[in-house]
């Protein structure tokens, strides 16, 4: 056996024939040209053999030398620091020694193969001076093109050929059949070297090194690494010997599967041997692509040239088990960089194509190339330990750009690769229909499918052995990480990833997530999620709190120890939940503003047409179509969904571990929860309620039907009980979201969206129904007070979604009585009570300022109208006028909105439950505001409401009038009603109840409906009268006897226990309405608190007695 063979295959030889080679080596360097020439003939085959070596070793080391290739150690852990020079002839086959030949390369070991020759030092067996790696160069051959001139075989060797053949057993036969099948060589010489129909090349070399060894002319076992070294050393120019390498691999594989089939075991052994050498050689061409005389382009793209084969470039491709033999061969080799050495650059190779391309170009070998090396654990060590792996900057973009992995996350239809968009949907876009918008989302949403799949597998692989793992998660967290300030406000696209990287990062962490977001009876998710995990994490520790301050979590983190590991679901789980907050979310929010700033651009475009305008419009247009593409994707929807179940019912259980550890297979019972929650859910960050609740709202607004097949009891059951629970969450603006989620649940018409099943869902949710009326209410009073400075205006955009959301639900039963049963409580502090005296001040102020800036309105447009006042105003004068305009009609339409709920909120609620409305600290404010608004909407002035377009503004004065007419009607039969509307000096004018029934007759209203109205304000005009007759003169009242808030007589006085103060009941109970505290000196102050004084009230009494009596 050969010492080539032997060192690439790693079998030894004996010590006489390592000392034989060398006496030949030195033979052969001691004699001329001359005496080589005349006894070429009589040298031993191992001679001839050897001195090809040589001669081999002298191209490559010149070649090397002449292509400035110096190779060292920074570039080849196997590389000798010099380079070698020699002289060479043109002929390599020429056994003449006549060239000087550095005796480092003329002697090696026999039992060293071309993996353990790297990791040897001084304890070779080499010639003086000789090193590691000159002893590889002077054993590998240079890849040469050669013209050869071969011994000729006549008719009488061509039939000892044949007749050798016939002598040869079966096994030889094969032996020498396999080697020629699988190399595509001969030992029968055709017109040329390699035939131009691709035929066998002609063992020159072999041919005489048989012929002097008197072998016969066949090719056995031992010339196995012969025929690969001259097959190797005579490589057409243009070829590669990695792909030579790949198809006699292929080759191989086929016979030794019909072997295998046919279970020919001692054929099976010889092929494995052949397999064995080809994966050697193969490693070696891989990563020491230098040592042979290739093509320059060849030699630079090194290990790269695989990355060729693993996309299937040009239809190459890897045979199956090539990969695995590979990574087995070299991988078993304690210390050896050859894979590493490979692998490197093949992953740089692949990263830096994805990087380059879009999905217009084809990505997808790009990541099934990465899927078939992360499945092998061997690379995937190589890959997260890639100096890349991690990128040197620390930011969002340098994880999607500068990383190995980022630029796979970065393939997307998001306007970030404008061309993409541009391409499917900016070509046409003025003929496209929406069928053909939604033809093409559907195509791009499964390429995009099968995108996050891959990218899940590859992470998945990586998450698997314990190898890998930990850099895995830890690459997956700092990705998080340097992307917090995507929640700002304002984004620097250069320090964090895109929206198409984030996105794509969320669809996997999700299906990351997928294997335990099952709702197991037996293993519910508390017991899943370790908590404490957010008391280790930085980026949690910043976060705002649910419910506690930050000194309060710093407290409390203190009470807990982290755990030393936390389980990969946790992990995970906590992961998903920020990326899906800085990443998916925050996308949506961006999508919205598009939709907004689309809005307004056609608002422009249908006053003033313009192809600039156009343009702009048609570019939203694809973002918009290209946004929704991924927003709207059902599969991202239905593991959205999952995820936010699993959440929603994790946070359920947090609030009270105690009572809710069964839940949801046992229903919640809000009455038995810890009223002040627990300061373990009150660590919790504020987004993980925020982010279900806009999701959910996003899915209402724009793909509803994504909500139809999946189960939404829990998300429900959450709101319900922080409305309930108010108290558990500090920050009311996250629960201030809930009513637009119920509101976007009402049916809209017969064009709405909605599905029967959606619409149907809130009327019959059973915790909504025993506890949705008191939540709303509650946080239509705590919405109040926020303490932000904007908060007097905030306010009002919940309070109208929940106006919206109690009107509807009023038409069910069970919600009228939940709501009745709330009103049955007669003490001033009740819910409803603060619920209902916020909403009559609302409606006071809101309907108050519409009226006035309709008048303003109406002001603006009358100057307009007027051609000849409006040109005498200069053009600043006009700009401002126009800008008072503006903002008078943004006004009044935000407000009016509100101010119709509102009133007609006070119709039907003072129909079903009119009793609160008449208490004594309210019955006056309701009276008051009624007359006002009647002569607002109906007295001299009402011509002055009259506005251009008033349905812009929300303004409908007939629908106005008639809510405000039926709250007098449901009041009418109520004495204390009567005389309140009757002694309002300020708004109570016969005359405008005349004009309001006439308007009502105007309008259509029923004679029913009119006698009604009539009869009332006959009964008000008669208690007026009899007021004024009854009138008494109090002057001169006792300052004791005086409301000090209102300066009017006490009708029943009571003592502040902390001011001392008396005041009157009416006065204070409305005070404590909306304020709990004395408002002379702040101290905490409720109506049970009150302390009655009958002594001074019996003075009041007899002082008003003794004046009836003195004016009588």
């Amino acid at each position: 056996m050969s010492g080539i063979f032997r060192w690439v295959m790693g079998v030894g030889g004996n010590e006489n024939e390592n000392n034989n080679d060398a006496n030949n080596n030195d033979n052969n360097t001691s004699q001329n040209s001359t005496e080589n020439v005349n006894n070429n003939s009589s040298l031993s085959a191992e001679e001839i053999r050897q001195r090809r070596l040589n001669r081999l070793t002298a191209m490559a080391s010149s070649t090397t030398n002449n292509n400035n290739i110096n190779v060292n150690k920074s570039t080849s852990p196997t590389s000798s620091s010099g380079t070698i020079k020699t002289t060479t002839r043109n002929d390599p086959m020429d056994t003449r020694d006549d060239f000087v030949t550095p005796s480092s390369t003329n002697t090696i070991t026999s039992n060293t193969s071309p993996i353990s020759i790297k990791k040897q030092t001084t304890s070779n067996t080499t010639t003086s001076g000789t090193s590691p790696t000159s002893m590889i160069l002077s054993k590998t051959p240079p890849n040469t093109t050669i013209t050869s001139s071969p011994p000729t075989i006549n008719d009488s060797q061509l039939s000892e050929f044949e007749q050798t053949r016939k002598k040869l057993t079966i096994e030889e036969r094969f032996i020498h059949d396999s080697i020629c099948k699988i190399f595509k060589v001969t030992l029968i010489k055709s017109t040329s070297s390699i035939s131009s129909s691709g035929g066998n090349y002609y063992l020159t070399e072999l041919i005489t090194e048989l012929q002097n060894e008197n072998h016969g002319l066949f090719l056995s076992e031992k010339y196995l690494e012969s025929v690969l070294v001259e097959r190797i050393s005579n490589m057409e120019k243009d070829k590669s010997i990695f792909s030579y390498l790949i198809e006699c691999y292929d080759r191989l594989e086929k016979e030794i599967q019909i072997n295998e089939q046919k279970k020919k075991e001692n054929n099976l052994k010889y092929l494995k041997t052949m397999k064995d050498i080809i994966i050697s050689y193969s490693g070696i061409v891989l990563s020491e692509p230098e040592m042979f005389d290739q093509n320059e382009n060849i030699i630079k793209q090194g290990g790269g040239i695989i990355v060729n084969y693993l996309i299937h470039e040009n239809g190459l491709e890897l045979p199956g088990s090539f990969l695995n033999e590979l990574v087995n061969k070299f991988n078993n080799i304690e210390e050896d960089k050859t894979l590493e050495k490979i692998f490197r650059i093949v992953f740089t190779e692949l990263s830096n194509r994805m990087l380059k391309i879009t999905m217009l170009d084809d990505y997808s070998s790009i990541l099934y190339a990465m899927k078939k090396l992360t499945l092998i654990k061997e690379l995937g060590i190589i890959l997260v330990n890639h100096p890349i792996f991690f990128p040197i900057k620390n930011d969002g973009y340098a994880y999607e750009y500068e990383s190995i992995l980022g630029p796979f996350f970065k393939m997307t239809v998001y306007y970030d690769h404008a061309q993409v968009g541009q391409h499917y949907f900016g070509l046409n876009i003025e003929r496209l229909t929406n069928q053909d918008v939604s033809n093409i989302k559907s195509q791009l949403r499964s390429r995009i499918t099968s995108i996050h799949n891959d990218l899940h597998k590859i992470i998945m692989d990586l998450l698997k052995p314990k190898e890998t793992r930990d850099k895995m998660v830890d690459w997956l967290s700092k990705c998080v990480q340097v992307n917090q300030s995507r929640a700002k406000m304002h984004v620097d696209p250069y320090t964090s990833s895109s929206e198409g990287f984030m996105t794509n990062f969320c669809s996997v962490m999700l299906r990351l997530c997928s294997p335990f977001l099952a709702i197991d009876n037996n293993k519910l998710p508390i017991t899943k999620i370790q908590s404490s995990y957010i008391l280790q994490d930085v980026n949690f520790k910043l976060d705002t709190k649910l419910k506690l301050s930050e000194k309060e979590f710093e407290e409390y983190s203190k009470t807990i120890i982290p755990l030393k590991e936390y389980s990969f679901i946790t992990k995970t789980f906590f992961l998903t939940y920020r990326s899906l907050h800085l990443g998916l979310l925050q996308t949506i929010d961006k999508y919205q503003n598009a939709l907004k700033r689309l809005g307004e651009l056609q608002r422009v475009y249908s006053v003033q047409p313009s192809d600039q305008l156009r343009k702009e419009i048609d570019q939203l247009y694809i973002v918009k179509w290209t946004a929704e593409t991924h927003l709207l994707h059902p599969e991202l929807h239905k593991y959205l969904l999952d995820f936010y179940r699993f959440s929603t019912i994790w946070l359920i259980e947090l609030v009270d571990p105690n009572n809710n550890s069964k839940y949801p297979t046992q229903s919640l019972n809000l009455l038995n929860l810890n009223e002040e929650g627990n300061k373990e859910f009150g660590s919790m960050s504020e987004f993980f309620i925020e982010n279900i609740i806009d999701f959910i709202l996003f899915l209402l607004r724009f793909k509803p039907e994504s909500l139809d097949t999946i189960t939404l009891d829990e998300v429900f059951d959450m709101m319900c009980l922080f409305l309930y629970h108010s108290n558990y969450i500090k920050n009311p603006y996250i629960i201030a979201k809930y009513p637009e989620v119920y509101a976007a649940m009402i049916p809209q018409g017969n064009n709405d969206t909605l599905s029967q099943r959606l619409a149907e869902y809130i009327p019959n949710h059973k915790l909504s129904q025993n506890y949705l009326t008191s939540g709303l209410m509650r946080l239509y009073i705590d919405i109040e007070h926020t303490g932000t400075s904007t908060s007097f205006y905030d306010k009002f955009t919940p309070r109208y979604y929940i106006s919206l959301v109690l009107k509807n639900l009023w038409k069910y039963k069970a919600y009228r009585e939940s709501f009745l049963n709330i009103t049955k409580q007669r003490d001033a502090n009740t819910r409803f009570m603060k619920f209902f005296n916020v909403l009559l001040n609302d409606s006071i102020y809101l309907l108050d300022n519409s009226l006035k800036d309709l008048q303003k309105i109406r002001e603006v447009q009358n100057l307009m109208e007027n051609i000849e006042e409006w040109n005498k105003l200069t053009n600043q004068q006009r700009t401002e006028k126009n800008k008072d305009l503006a903002q008078y009609e943004r006004i009044v339409k935000s407000y009016l909105l509100l101010a119709n709920e509102t009133v007609h909120m006070l119709s039907y609620l003072s129909k079903d439950i009119p009793h609160p409305f008449l208490r004594p600290e309210m019955v006056d404010r309701v009276a008051s505001m009624l007359n006002y608004f009647l002569v607002e909407l109906a007295g001299p002035q009402c011509q002055n409401l009259k506005v251009k377009e008033p349905e812009k503004y929300h303004f409908n004065p007939k629908y106005l009038l008639t809510e405000i007419t039926d709250t007098y009607i449901h009041f009418s039969g109520f004495d204390e009603f009567t005389k309140a509307v009757a002694k309002d000096e300020r708004s109570f004018k016969s005359e405008v109840f005349e004009r309001v029934i006439a308007i009502l007759r105007r309008i259509g209203k029923p004679e029913e409906y009119i006698k009604k109205f009539d009869t009332f304000a006959l009964k008000a005009v008669e208690e007026s009268k009899k007021l004024m007759e009854e009138d008494v003169d109090f002057s001169e009242v006792p300052d004791e006897f005086l409301d000090p808030i209102t300066y009017t007589i006490m009708e029943d006085p009571v003592l502040l226990p902390a001011s001392k103060i008396h005041i009157d009941r009416a006065t204070i109970e409305r005070h404590l309405l909306n304020d709990a505290n004395d408002p002379f000196n702040r101290s905490h102050l409720t109506v049970e608190m009150l302390i009655p004084a009958p002594e001074l009230k019996q003075k009041i009494v007899e002082w008003k007695k003794s004046k009836r009596r003195k004016q009588e």
